[in-house]
């Protein structure tokens, strides 16, 4: 199709765009960024390998728009849940039950989803590869959630330090990550005594226990 039909089907060119990304996140999944082929992913995408360019400028771009078009969702919801407990106490600090939950149940309802998984591996080696534009990215997609979440979980620890609390939501963020990620080591571990299965009862132990951390006495001073 020339690109004079293209632009004047902007349909068309949305699915074309698409395309590209869907096979570009299942080879960027497979085999990291560096080692991942334009050729392999045009060929998968069914597309001429000067599509990535025309669509998406570079490489760097076209991986970038992958990692925006998965966790935009993630965070908007996060955002949501949010908004929605902050109008029903407009004015007292939300506890800090309510501020976890909104903050971890979309991504256990993402991690939930097969079509997310080839992303979910793809998210992972992201933490890995030592691309200062990957850096970037994570950060610009990170730092306003976590800094929103941070502001609320303040007003709701008024006497824990900056510092403790910016650690404590590591340690949260470690272990929410490590609980979606580890779901067959915990089940073979206990015997089958504790299992996955039951997501809301998952994220209520979570939750559970990183309260209890964030409410633990501070470690430095105010």
């Amino acid at each position: 199709m020339a690109v004079a039909e293209i632009l004047s089907d902007p349909s068309h060119a949305e699915e074309i765009r698409h395309r590209i990304m869907d096979a570009a996140e299942k080879s960027f999944a497979q085999w990291g960024f560096d080692a991942a082929s334009l050729r392999q992913i045009t060929s998968d995408a069914n597309v001429n390998l000067a599509a990535v360019s025309y669509y998406f400028g570079s490489k760097e771009n076209l991986y970038t728009a992958i990692i925006s078009r998965g966790v935009e969702p993630l965070n908007r919801d996060r955002l949501s849940l949010l908004e929605q407990a902050r109008q029903k106490e407009p004015d007292a600090p939300l506890g800090l039950e309510t501020i976890l939950e909104a903050f971890c149940r979309p991504c256990f309802d993402f991690v939930r989803r097969r079509e997310h998984q080839p992303l979910l591996v793809l998210l992972g080696k992201s933490m890995y590869e030592n691309e200062s534009f990957i850096f970037d990215l994570m950060k610009r997609e990170w730092e306003p959630i976590v800094n929103r979440f941070l502001d609320e979980l303040h007003r709701s620890l008024p006497g824990l330090g900056e510092a403790d609390l910016a650690w404590r939501f590591h340690f949260t963020v470690g272990a929410m990550i490590h609980t979606v990620s580890q779901t067959r080591a915990l089940e073979y571990l206990t015997q089958g005594q504790c299992t996955l299965s039951d997501g809301d009862a998952v994220l209520r132990h979570l939750v559970s226990f990183c309260a209890a951390g964030l409410k633990m006495p501070g470690a430095t001073p105010v």
